[in-house]
């Protein structure tokens, strides 16, 4: 189970999405009260969210780029090194039934969670929701990826596994530099 690299791509992306999910929460979390004529009010807490946006797209935009790198790895590490062999084959798929147990709820909690929080970002108007929900429609889309491998587990299936780690960790890669691109200039660079 040690080589099912789109399993770890999956708790990859799970402990991404935690950690996008937090940021969103610090995001819209209430500020503090402060004093001042309503005027003042308004002007501060515009500029508040503003910072607050741009630092937690500055901050998804990591995450997206580290997580993309180290599930990238993995992959490259996977298709270069892997032999098709009898035992090797009974070891990679050793594990297939709890791949798929913890796969296939994944796939329609991040699905339906995606959902949810891509409408939230169109009404909120909020790059930092979009990433998220981006960010747990690729958990789901791994999630996808590992129950069908794991419940097919041919001998040739092994290559769908590093290659959907790879799809996903160029996806992430991408994303990743437009959120930083996007706090490092003043125009709004708008997530794909």
């Amino acid at each position: 189970m040690d080589d099912q690299v789109a399993l770890v791509g999956l708790a990859v992306e799970i402990w991404l999405d935690g950690m996008s999910s937090a940021l969103v929460l610090w995001r819209y979390k209430k500020g503090k009260r402060r004093d001042g004529t309503a005027t003042e009010l308004q002007r501060f807490k515009a500029e508040r969210n503003l910072r607050r946006e741009r630092n937690a797209s500055w901050a998804m935009g990591v995450v997206f780029v580290f997580s993309a790198i180290i599930l990238a790895i993995k992959a490259c590490v996977k298709l270069l090194t892997f032999r098709a062999s009898g035992s090797r084959l009974k070891t990679e798929h050793g594990g297939a039934s709890v791949g798929a147990l913890i796969s296939w709820p994944c796939f329609f909690v991040f699905g339906g969670l995606a959902c949810v929080k891509l409408a939230l970002s169109k009404q909120l108007d909020s790059d930092t929701l979009k990433a998220d929900a981006l960010c747990s429609l690729l958990a789901s889309l791994l999630a996808f990826v590992v129950g069908v491998s794991e419940s097919l587990a041919t001998r040739n299936g092994w290559v769908a596994d590093p290659v959907a780690a790879l799809l996903v960790a160029g996806i992430l890669l991408v994303e990743g530099a437009k959120q930083l691109r996007s706090t490092q200039s003043d125009r709004h660079v708008p997530l794909s």
